[in-house]
């Protein structure tokens, strides 16, 4: 984060402020989602290989900014050598970013015997 720092009058670095200078195409914003969609990308990628799943949904706050990161993240999905899970998963955008809230909750819940079966 050190080299964004240059970013004049920004004194907190987050989603929301990032999300709204890239909305008004400020190059270092949209370079910021860019280069998060590739280490993303990378570090799913790794996991695509080993757990093969069908989903990986993206939630919370930052799944407003999807549009940003997204790109980036099927780039690097589109460079592995083996082609065949990345072909099959679903990459999905949450519209409630409080979706993970719910998951914990419910979590939690189950975890005391809320829900007990």
């Amino acid at each position: 984060i050190k080299k964004y720092q240059a970013v004049p009058s920004i004194k907190k670095l987050d989603t929301i402020c990032l999300s709204r200078a890239a909305a008004k195409r400020n190059s270092i914003a949209l370079k910021i989602w860019r280069d998060t969609g590739t280490y993303l990308g990378m570090a799913l990628a790794d996991i695509i290989l080993v757990l093969n799943p069908e989903y990986i949904v993206f939630m919370g706050g930052v799944s407003k900014a999807s549009k940003y990161f997204l790109p980036a993240i099927k780039s690097v999905f589109a460079k592995q050598k083996i082609k065949a899970p990345f072909k099959k998963v679903k990459l999905l955008v949450s519209k409630n970013p409080d979706l993970g809230c719910y998951g914990a909750a419910f979590y939690a819940l189950n975890k005391i015997g809320y829900y007990a079966h």
